[in-house]
């Protein structure tokens, strides 16, 4: 399987939704995985273990590290790039195509956060019913809230309703340029 580039609305899309859900952080920090427990390695900028150099090379996190904004997109473009756009492309099957670029950065976020997407979703994406796949979204939502973590549930909260937006790509390329001028 082979994927070579994402479509622009997507990578936007995930790059925007993610510097919201995961948040900034300069200095490396010990995260807690959605069962609960401490992984062994760490993590910086905006949830990722590795950091990704100006020259594209990347390396896990270590503690004392320190990266700034821009380094931390940089990171968070190349895993979305060559890691977890193309992870959620592969389990989404042949139904991939002809999600619009919410639900593919909405699957693309699932399996930043936790990994891959649950057996649940990719099911439901076999059957090639969006409004089943929107459903089977929100259920794994609800499936998250028994995690104990409110954060996580509300995070898949938010991603079933990114997988349920009509594509608006013009309006919110445009938002997402003038938001990212800001910074």
């Amino acid at each position: 399987w082979h994927m070579e580039r994402l479509e622009e609305p997507q990578r936007i899309k995930s790059i925007f939704h993610f510097k919201e859900e995961e948040k900034f952080r300069a200095t490396p920090y010990p995260d807690k995985s959605i069962t609960g427990k401490i992984p062994t390695r760490l993590r910086v900028g905006y949830g990722s273990d590795t950091i990704t150099f100006k020259d594209g090379t990347f390396r896990a996190v270590e503690k004392g590290d320190v990266v700034t904004e821009e380094g931390a997109v940089r990171d968070l473009k190349r895993r979305i790039e060559t890691e977890f756009g193309p992870r959620a492309a592969k389990q989404s099957g042949k139904f991939w195509e002809s999600l619009n670029s919410n639900a593919k950065a909405a699957l693309t976020s699932i399996v930043y956060n936790a990994g891959h997407l649950p057996k649940d979703i990719k099911d439901s994406l076999k059957t090639e019913n969006p409004d089943k796949a929107a459903k089977i979204a929100s259920i794994a939502g609800e499936i998250e809230e028994n995690l104990s973590n409110t954060l996580i549930s509300g995070r898949r909260q938010r991603e079933a309703l990114l997988f349920l937006m009509e594509e608006q790509s013009k309006l919110f390329q445009s938002f997402v340029q003038k938001k990212e001028g800001d910074d």
